[in-house]
């Protein structure tokens, strides 16, 4: 027991609604709430300035209370809660915005004193909880993450990340610092004291430093114990402060070359500590601070980069609330040399995709940086893309340093063919520089060599692999692994999702990307059930290996009663035309948008059967549209005998009530998922079930499959025409002629309008288009946005190119 070691926990919180519930988490959790005691640096607003009320008279609270307007930034409150500690045992520093598992208090005890170190800090980036309608949802399935250095900036700052610890039966070593979870000894609060001239950048680094040098040892926990709130959407200071922000961040990056490269006793008590040396913490942290003189040197004169850029907003959802986005130019080394704020309106809705820029800038520009930021919601996905290189052709680019990456996920259970799977994968492709692979590892020690825990250690480095291992008996099934990959994932520009057990065809990531990027969508999702492979005598034959183009059709046979349906597939001569919508989503190929491991996150609580089908209904709902392959891309293993599989080892109660519980699941999705029981597993929300059975033929609600469906006959661009008629994509009046125009655009389907031939605005469209005035000015490509109709019949293309335009005789 630990009753007499208290733990000042230590929170800097500006303008954050969520503190009161942080607070709230820390003490209801606890084991021995009576131990702790808080120092808070409350920047409060007129909308949380009575948040704290409650706390005021709690002899345990200690509160150095602020209007956020005379806050001076992260590090200075960091610097004011120092100043509140009172001779407690342990000290936590978390952000404002935190849950906690139950026992907390004794569990981060017991993590630090089983280490053999007397100077030792626990420290990580803890797993994210989300809210939904207020409520907490804390991710249990990610891994307690190590801290890894991904790159060491210009300007001494680093980019850090977490991968996920294999090891876990104690704390490991950590060779950096995570700033919103520290757990250490009290003193610690006075041995490194916060310098509040560090803005914000360069905070962790010098930490990580100071608190090496001063003799403290860093290491991750062994178990997760508190969640974060990542793209939380409180607001930030330096958004509030643009007028001092420049000038603060300019004073913290001199303070962190003295420390790092210069005199580092001008900084005082904020200096280097005397127990280590710099040099002994680069040696430790694989390091080189001075490294990045070298480069400095080798960036040379200013050059002047005066041109118009192209933005690609193909991965950007329009929509009518984007606040801002960010605009970056990065060099060869992904260092920012060029920022700006784009708030022009008609970029935001996506009327207008050019900016100008004429900047001297301290290298190069290879490539820019787009980060939507929504008024409601935070932050979306950072978007890299090369410099003048349309989205066609993005990923054509050699130059490892800005060449669009593919994660490459693969759930491997007991399965000794993953390691000849990932040389496929590398050994086909145009471009091996570009994959990252992430890795759930089922492995059984023993079973055969293939399948142990080390069986593919020596491929890790060499070929990029993020993994997570676990012996097979601590499997929860196959969509549990999946959600396990997913979340290896790092912002990667695209995914391939495949089973273990697959092969690839030759340049099958150029065919992939190029096929994705001709697709008339603005989410493309190809997918399919791929054609067979069979090893005979140690060697491989592949079915439909001598016609590429022999790419089979999903139909939709039967419903079954627990909701599930069966998809056989057969290839279909007279469904040869490319591009080809599919109904059904195959979880043994999946290639699409790098963000869709986000935006439909696998739900670990899915087992087998069903799996599919939940994931058809959540991606076409989340905006995605479903693509055949217009060639074979790869072939699945026809194993001569049943491979190990989850489901086949555990026992059967144990797998039928993971069973029941999926499919009760898959029937709340097929009901819509109305009170969002299933969240963060839900449906998304730019469709409906409505609009998946317009386009697919199939009723959710009535198990019923339309006959298209049946026969394999694909949806062009519907199953259900007429309804989809209906919605407004096409103007007709049976009394009178009708004149027919088909207008074909990239990134969206063709749409065919009909209108009585004597419309006027049908007519001003036709002329409209045929002068070729929805040219911009200085552009190439022709860009349209049109408006059909009155106030209450308007239709939109945003941003558009259009590729063709088709008018047809009147009809009398």
């Amino acid at each position: 027991m630990h009753l007499m070691k208290t733990i000042f926990i230590q929170i800097a919180s500006y303008r954050d609604p969520e503190l009161p519930a942080t607070i709230k988490s820390a003490l209801t959790t606890a084991r021995h709430a009576k131990r702790l005691r808080f120092g808070i640096c409350w920047q409060y607003d007129d909308e949380t300035i009575t948040d704290l009320d409650q706390y005021q008279e709690d002899e345990r609270f200690r509160i150095d209370k602020f209007h956020y307007t005379k806050s001076h930034g992260c590090c200075w409150a960091r610097n004011r809660t120092n100043q509140l500690y009172q001779d407690e045992f342990y000290t936590l520093q978390i952000d404002a915005h935190m849950r906690f598992a139950k026992d907390w208090d004794e569990k981060m005890i017991g993590m630090l004193e089983s280490i053999e170190h007397d100077k030792a800090i626990l420290t990580t980036y803890p797993p994210p909880y989300t809210l939904v309608e207020g409520v907490a949802k804390l991710n249990t399935v990610n891994g307690v993450q190590k801290l890894k250095l991904k790159k060491l900036r210009l300007d001494l700052t680093t980019l850090q990340e977490g991968t996920i610890a294999e090891q876990l039966d104690q704390p490991g070593k950590s060779e950096l610092l995570a700033a919103g979870y520290i757990f250490t000894l009290g003193q610690f609060c006075r041995e490194v004291e916060y310098d509040p001239a560090i803005y914000f950048l360069g905070e962790e680094i010098s930490l990580a430093v100071r608190a090496y040098t001063h003799g403290y040892n860093l290491y991750y926990p062994q178990e997760n114990v508190i969640w974060h709130r990542y793209n939380h959407d409180s607001p930030l200071h330096w958004t509030d402060h643009r007028h001092v922000q420049q000038e603060k961040h300019k004073k913290a990056l001199e303070r962190l070359e003295l420390l790092l490269l210069g005199d580092h006793r001008k900084l005082g008590k904020y200096g280097l500590g005397g127990i280590r040396t710099l040099s002994q913490y680069e040696e430790y942290a694989n390091i080189r601070f001075t490294e990045v003189i070298k480069r400095r040197e080798r960036k040379g004169e200013k050059k002047l980069f005066q041109r118009s850029i192209r933005l690609n907003t193909f991965a950007i959802a329009p929509r009518p609330d984007y606040e801002r986005w960010i605009f970056c130019l990065l060099d060869d080394e992904g260092e920012e040399i060029y920022r700006r704020d784009i708030t022009d309106p008609d970029v935001l809705t996506h009327r207008r995709n050019i900016i100008s820029i004429n900047e001297e800038l301290d290298s190069e520009a290879v490539q820019y940086m787009l980060w939507p930021n929504i008024a409601e919601e935070g932050w979306g996905q950072k978007l890299f893309y090369p410099i003048d290189i349309d989205h066609k052709e993005t990923t054509a680019a050699t130059s490892d340093a800005h060449i669009a990456k593919i994660f490459i996920a693969l759930a491997a259970y007991c399965e000794p063919e993953l390691r000849l799977t990932i040389e496929s994968c590398v050994t086909n492709a145009i471009h091996p520089e570009r994959l990252i692979f992430g890795v759930c590892l089922q492995y059984d020690e023993d079973g055969v060599e293939e399948i142990r825990q080390d069986c593919i250690d020596d491929l890790i480095p060499k070929h990029r692999i993020r993994i997570v291992k676990y012996p097979y008996t601590s499997s929860q099934g196959g969509c549990w692994a999946r959600n396990i990959v997913q979340s290896l994932y790092r912002n990667e520009e695209y995914t391939l999702q495949i089973d273990a057990h697959s092969r690839l065809v030759p340049g099958w990531d150029e065919i992939l990307i190029n096929m994705m990027h001709e697709l008339p969508s603005r989410k493309p999702l190809i997918t399919g059930f791929p054609p067979l492979y069979y090893i005979n005598d140690g060697k491989e034959e592949f079915t439909s290996g001598d016609d590429l183009m022999c790419v089979p059709t999903t139909k939709v046979a039967t419903w079954s009663e627990e909701g599930w349906i069966h998809h056989p597939t057969e290839y279909i001569p007279e469904n040869s035309t490319f591009p080809r919508r599919t109904r059904v989503l195959s979880g043994a190929f999946v290639f699409t948008l790098g963000r869709w491991n986000i935006e439909v996150n696998q739900d670990p609580e899915h087992l087998y059967t069903g799996e599919e089908f939940a994931l058809t209904l959540r991606s076409y709902t989340s905006g995605y549209d479903l693509f055949n392959p217009s060639q074979i891309v790869l072939w699945h293993r026809c194993h001569p005998q049943p491979n190990r599989k989850y489901i086949n080892d555990f026992q059967p109660q144990n797998v039928r009530d993971r069973h029941t519980t999926a499919v009760r699941r898959l029937n709340i999705l097929l009901q819509g998922d109305p009170e969002q029981q299933l969240e963060p597993f839900s449906l998304g929300r730019e469709r409906t079930l409505d609009d998946y059975r317009i386009f697919s033929g199939l009723d959710c609600s009535l198990r019923h499959v339309h006959a298209d469906a049946k026969n394999g006959v694909p949806p062009d661009p519907v199953t259900l025409v007429d309804e989809y008629i209906e919605h407004g994509l096409q103007y007709r009046d049976a009394n009178t002629g009708v004149l027919d125009v088909t207008i074909q655009l990239a990134g969206m389907s063709n749409l065919e309008l009909q209108c009585d031939s004597s419309s006027q605005i049908l007519k001003d469209l036709i002329s409209a288009l045929e002068a070729n005035s929805w040219r911009v000015e200085g552009d190439p490509d022709p860009l349209i946005f049109l408006q059909f109709g009155d106030e209450d019949n308007e239709i939109y293309f945003l941003q558009s190119r259009l590729l063709s335009l088709q008018t047809r005789p009147e009809v009398v």
